[in-house]
């Protein structure tokens, strides 16, 4: 009896506490949507080190490692996310960035195992081709084009609409061309002057900022660029993903981005 009274004691306990960093991690995802990070990574940060609720953890330490400019550290946070909560849908997610972080370290064994590790756990349709196409990129790089070539072709046998689709339909007939594939991933639609749209994932009034945000995206092989602007006469510096000539095409890949990187950002207008 006096266990029974201990296990429901403990109960009233720790469900308290539980609501108060469910409250605390709901804050947080608030503040990153209005892209408050650094009030944001404060809260992340003390949960990390505080909380025993393991229905929010992976989620606190997978927002920890995409907020931190610091790639180092950033890939520690994704290898302790993978450790502690293995089979958890963050987890997958880490295992993708650690695969993308190792590739831009040009580690490309490291990188094609993180990736493979991921291929084998339950995928969306588009995280499926995200992991084979990089699968491939990482195949090229290591100098297995057959192996590229078959990875390229899985991509191709999903989602036509798909940025990966275009991406590997590339790769695939630069490979056969006998070309080198280009180690970025391009979400350009456009390059002439008539570009008007692009995804914008921050502004900052700091440039060293802008460009930190711009390194840890480009690291992850996307087409980042810093636009300059200035508002109510001060100096500002937006950080945006693609150029795109239409909206249409924005609407639809930012869809797509949303899903793959679980962040704020939105459609803006550019000028190239």
């Amino acid at each position: 009896m006096k266990r029974k009274y201990l296990i429901i004691l403990l109960v009233f306990i720790t469900l308290p506490l539980f609501a108060s960093d469910l409250s605390d991690y709901k804050t947080a995802e608030q503040y990153i949507s209005q892209n408050k990070v650094d009030k944001a990574v404060k809260i992340l940060k003390k949960l990390y080190k505080t909380s025993k609720d393991t229905s929010i953890l992976p989620g606190v330490i997978l927002h920890l490692a995409d907020l931190t400019y610091d790639a180092e550290l950033s890939s520690k946070y994704y290898k302790d996310l993978y450790k502690k909560f293995p089979k958890s849908k963050e987890a997958t997610l880490a295992l993708i960035r650690l695969g993308q972080y190792y590739y831009a370290l040009e580690a490309y064994n490291m990188a094609i195992s993180y990736f493979s590790k991921a291929s084998k756990r339950p995928l969306s349709n588009f995280a499926k081709q995200k992991v084979q196409y990089w699968l491939g990129k990482s195949y090229i790089m290591t100098d297995k084009k057959d192996s590229a070539k078959l990875y390229f072709k899985l991509v191709m046998t999903e989602d036509t609409l798909s940025p990966y689709f275009k991406l590997a339909k590339s790769s695939l007939t630069s490979l056969t061309r006998g070309k080198t594939v280009d180690k970025k991933i391009s979400v350009s639609t456009s390059k002439d002057t008539s570009v008007k749209y692009g995804i914008q994932i921050g502004a900052f009034s700091s440039k060293s900022n802008a460009n930190q945000l711009k390194e840890k995206y480009a690291g992850k092989g996307y087409d980042v660029f810093i636009i300059p602007a200035t508002t109510n006469k001060r100096a500002s510096y937006r950080v945006i993903i693609g150029k795109f000539s239409n909206r249409n095409d924005a609407e639809d890949y930012i869809k797509i981005f949303r899903k793959a990187e679980g962040i704020s950002c939105w459609i803006t207008k550019i000028s190239i």
